[in-house]
């Protein structure tokens, strides 16, 4: 019964704004949306109220210790993926071949591991001096690669469901890794174990036992035989869609680890919730968009038309966006009480920022959808993004602080959507490399 409601209100929205009536591949589409809708949905409420539990426990000094780990574990993050998980979804999502699929999940299995053991060793070996350069304790570092080391398997293997389409898995493992982290962090609090290392564990827990039951689920897809054609041709994608990894580990990153070096730990806290009452809830939503959107969009041979149509959605996510995001945000602040106060023009430019860091996606996973040339385009988008965003939080945030880092999001991905938007001739291609 919901199912029906969700299409029929979903084929109404898209024919009238699209002035066409639903074909096939929207449908197939909707369906996807809709699977991916409901797993995700439970993911966000349990990851909400993992973060509202550890935010008023921990206080926070704590929960700006818990944000600086996981920042730092996307630093190292970049090296055991090298922005392979992209091309994961890209090449096994183009064909319906099991042979082709399980010859690529082989490749992309076998270059994560020698990428994580080569990159582990190297963080373990420069411990010290990345405490230093982190401005944190050595037992930050040790708990940001413990954090990534569980995260890297978790993130190839929910993108290999995402690139197989097996969306209904999907979505419950999805609702599971949330699940079972909210689970894991009730029985530390239970236990009075209330710290940063609590909330880091519970998480690490959850990938650890929701990997395992992927492995498991897609045992038929798994090979013990690489394929050198596919890892060169993995590797090739990669590199362009690294530096796009790259440049979004920093731009994602940056501005907690600047709070806690101009200002404080707990004010780190503080604009962790506020990043994740704005911009994370808003990036949750267009997920599940994209988990179906980039396998489609990858298949679709008319990159051109979904281009059009992203432009005529746009309006739509400024006008309606803005007034969800305030109101859904000062909901979710209130929730973690009274240490973390609203402040409304902080709320409207993290509002700003959700919008806009979304119609960038949209466009940036249309653009990797086309190939190659897409990738290259996304990279240098994501580069200059960089650029924009890490120039702009070092000169404002010492000197106004919170809105120094938001201000530097809005003109960063205002620069990436130009880039993107003025290569929109890559969108016509016909080759799909």
């Amino acid at each position: 019964m919901m199912k029906h409601f969700f299409a029929e209100k979903f084929c109404g929205f898209y024919e009238k704004i699209f002035k066409e009536k639903i074909s096939t591949g929207v449908g197939i589409f909707v369906k996807n949306l809709f699977f991916v809708a409901i797993g995700s949905g439970f993911a966000t409420v349990f990851a909400f109220i993992f973060q509202i539990l550890a935010g008023r426990f921990l206080g926070p000094a704590e929960y700006g210790k818990y944000a600086l780990v996981q920042s730092i574990a996307m630093f190292f993050y970049i090296p055991m993926t090298l922005g392979i998980n992209t091309a994961l979804v890209k090449y096994n999502a183009e064909k319906e071949d099991r042979q082709r699929q399980r010859k690529i999940i082989a490749a992309i299995f076998s270059i994560v591991l020698v990428l994580s053991s080569v990159s582990a060793a190297a963080i373990l070996f420069l411990t010290p001096g990345l405490a230093k350069l982190f401005s944190v304790s050595v037992q930050v570092i040790d708990l940001a690669l413990v954090f990534c080391l569980f995260y890297v398997p978790y993130v190839i293997l929910t993108g290999s469901l995402q690139s197989l389409q097996q969306m209904k898995r999907y979505s419950f493992f999805q609702a599971c890794y949330g699940f079972l982290a909210l689970a894991f962090l009730s029985l530390f609090f239970f236990n009075k174990e209330v710290n940063f290392e609590a909330a880091v564990l519970s998480v690490c827990f959850s990938f650890f036992a929701v990997s395992a039951l992927i492995i498991f689920s897609i045992r038929d897809y798994l090979s013990f035989s690489v394929d050198a054609y596919w890892v060169k041709k993995i590797m090739r994608y990669g590199l362009y869609s690294a530096v796009g990894g790259v440049a979004a580990i920093f731009y994602m990153n940056i501005d907690k680890i600047l709070i806690n070096k101009y200002i404080s730990i707990a004010q780190t806290g503080i604009y962790r919730v506020y990043y994740g009452a704005f911009i994370t809830l808003a990036l949750s939503v267009f997920s599940i968009f994209n988990t179906v959107f980039f396998p489609v969009a990858s298949r679709n041979s008319n990159k051109n038309n979904l281009f059009k149509k992203i432009n005529k959605v746009a309006p739509y996510l400024l006008v309606f966006g803005l007034p969800f995001l305030m109101i859904s945000g000062f909901i979710v602040i209130k929730l973690y009480g009274r240490q973390y106060p609203f402040d409304f023009s902080l709320a409207a430019l993290f509002s700003v920022a959700a919008i806009l860091i979304c119609l960038d996606g949209m466009y940036c996973w249309l653009m990797n959808s086309v190939g190659v040339a897409g990738a290259k385009v996304t990279a240098a988008g994501a580069a200059i993004l960089a650029l924009v965003n890490v120039s702009f939080n070092f000169l404002l945030i010492p000197r106004i602080g919170f809105e120094g880092a938001v201000i530097s999001i809005i003109l960063g991905y205002s620069a990436s959507i130009a880039v993107v938007l003025s290569q929109r001739k890559v969108y016509r291609t016909k080759i799909n490399e």
